[in-house]
């Protein structure tokens, strides 16, 4: 990666921090510590590691400002995903940044995590915005865009032998609905990808479905939450149940 992203990642960062650390007047952070257990990764539409999950989660936040790291590991060894991600949340706006990375299982030497080059880097990474309405008005709206790294158009130059290598900017877009039933949550999503690139071959859904949850209490003092998913890929014709719980 050039001198020129290093520097907006630095300065973003940066400015989140001292933004937030004088704007708070009393000490509002805290670490999180979680895992989550998955029967499949299935993430806007797309199946990885096709296997059982396991993704721990490790944050911080001060008022509005989170930083962290999530990963995934299949239980085959096969896949192996860590993504470093930085968000601000101003009422019901999140503005997120995502480096989303891939190790390469098959050759773990050529894994090369700090290769930040545009035409070879595993890295790619990715600005979103979420809306998330109240209860009185249960609607989210998410817009992910990819705008560096590994999400590529290689095409061939009918000049001469070399190839030409285009970032391919894919999009996901989302809408959400939250059903409360006796008690019960339930979220509703659709989602679609605007053009051909990493989640589909052209315009159409990719993402669809409905979760539910659940918690299980185990004692007074503690409790499982657990969500159950139904998901489809209509552009790819793939349906997956998929049930997974924190701790």
């Amino acid at each position: 990666m050039n001198r020129k992203w290093t520097l907006v990642i630095a300065i973003f960062i940066a400015s989140f921090l001292g933004s937030t650390a004088f704007a708070q007047t009393k000490d509002t952070s805290k670490i999180n510590v979680s895992t989550d257990f998955v029967s499949r990764y299935i993430w806007r539409g797309l199946d990885y590691g096709k296997s059982p999950s396991i993704q721990p989660t490790l944050s911080y936040t001060k008022g509005g400002f989170e930083i962290g790291a999530w990963g995934a590991v299949n239980t085959t060894g096969s896949y192996h995903e860590l993504d470093p991600y930085a968000k601000y949340t101003l009422k019901s706006f999140t503005l997120t940044f995502t480096d989303y990375f891939i190790h390469n299982e098959a050759n773990p030497n050529d894994t090369k995590y700090f290769d930040y080059g545009s035409k070879t880097t595993n890295h790619t990474f990715e600005g979103s915005l979420q809306f998330k309405g109240p209860d009185k008005f249960p609607i989210s709206v998410l817009v992910g865009t990819y705008f560096y790294g590994n999400d590529r158009k290689v095409t061939p130059d009918l000049t001469d032998t070399n190839m030409t290598v285009k970032q391919n900017y894919s999009t996901y877009i989302e809408l959400g609905y939250t059903v409360k039933c006796r008690g019960k949550s339930f979220d509703l999503f659709m989602g679609m990808t605007p053009a051909s690139g990493a989640y589909g071959n052209t315009f159409g859904v990719v993402n669809a479905g409905i979760t539910g949850y659940k918690t299980i209490e185990v004692t007074k003092t503690f409790s499982i939450p657990v969500r159950a998913s139904l998901i489809a890929n209509p552009q790819a014709r793939n349906l997956y149940f998929v049930i997974g719980f924190t701790l």
